[in-house]
């Protein structure tokens, strides 16, 4: 599997219409820290994921930082589980942790 860009996902947001007017009302969405990744790295010149690492983590002298630019969790990390009726668990679906990019961002090992 391939992870998505922030260029993938402001383009797949791109045409999509608003939910409602200005001023209507209100709604919470990730779209826009999606489009700060993406303004970032077209500013930055470098990948979302470099850029958070040589401005932010290596200055900070993070030891085990990262974001979610991989398609696929990390494989040190406890599985997710969803319930099924009042009783049972079963393992949730995979989730692509690439479309977090820009505000799933978290320090975990890389």
């Amino acid at each position: 599997q391939q992870a998505h860009t922030p260029y993938d996902l402001v383009r797949w947001i791109w045409d999509k219409p608003p939910a409602f007017n200005p001023g209507e009302r209100s709604g919470y969405s990730n779209a826009n820290f999606t489009l700060l990744a993406y303004i970032i790295e077209q500013t930055s010149g470098q990948s979302y994921g470099e850029f958070l690492k040589t401005q932010i983590f290596d200055p900070l002298n993070l030891e085990h930082p990262g974001h979610r630019g991989n398609p696929d969790p990390p494989t040190d990390r406890a599985s997710s589980f969803v319930t099924v009726g009042a009783r049972d668990l079963v393992p949730s679906r995979h989730h692509d942790y690439s479309v977090d990019t820009g505000y799933g961002d978290e320090i975990w090992p890389v």
